[in-house]
């Protein structure tokens, strides 16, 4: 396993992690404001975004470079992507908020009805995906499918790896977490 490329396996799921926590914590408070804001334009707003509204819009496109990054990287490094646990993880989080926030509205909020509708519609895009990680299921285990990657490595070699991964995740979603602190004030 070539370091560079584990380096970059490191900083892209450090990056993918940051980008889903930031996602998750602006949408509770976009959903909390009413789930619609806006900023300039010809017509009367409602509700003004908030300053750090921006930030949502730049997680998803850096979000998108580190699952590519993380494609080349895991490749390079022999090891497993990221891209099915993350789709996973952003639609089941997301779909949490809608839930949560479809069945305790914020008062003044009518038709919280669509959110649970859009929560139930997340999960059916996030459940089956994780529910297809946990039993093992892999692209490489379709008929016909070579055993590549990480799982072609000896024992101590995959648990690196994903030691690597579970720890660059858990410091990107504490970053995120600190990231939208610093930004929402």
């Amino acid at each position: 396993m070539s370091p560079l490329a584990l380096a970059l396996v490191a900083v892209t799921a450090f990056g993918l992690a940051a980008c889903i926590t930031v996602l998750f914590v602006s949408m509770r408070e976009i959903l909390r404001l009413g789930g619609f804001v806006a900023r300039g334009g010809p017509y009367e707003i409602a509700q003004p975004a908030p300053d750090w509204a921006w930030a949502v819009p730049v997680c998803i496109i850096a979000g998108f470079a580190c699952g590519i990054l993380n494609i080349v990287a895991a490749s390079r490094a022999r090891g497993f992507t990221l891209v099915l646990p993350v789709w996973a993880a952003l639609f089941i989080a997301l779909g949490w908020n809608f839930l949560e926030f479809g069945v305790h509205p914020p008062e003044d909020v009518q038709g919280a009805w669509v959110w649970i509708a859009c929560g139930v519609l997340f999960w059916a895009m996030g459940v089956p995906v994780a529910v297809a990680i946990v039993a093992g299921w892999s692209p490489s285990r379709l008929p016909g499918g070579a055993q590549t990657g990480t799982w072609a490595q000896p024992v101590r070699a995959r648990a690196s790896y994903v030691v690597l991964n579970l720890v660059a995740i858990a410091v990107g979603t504490a970053a995120g977490v600190l990231l939208f602190e610093a930004l929402a004030g």
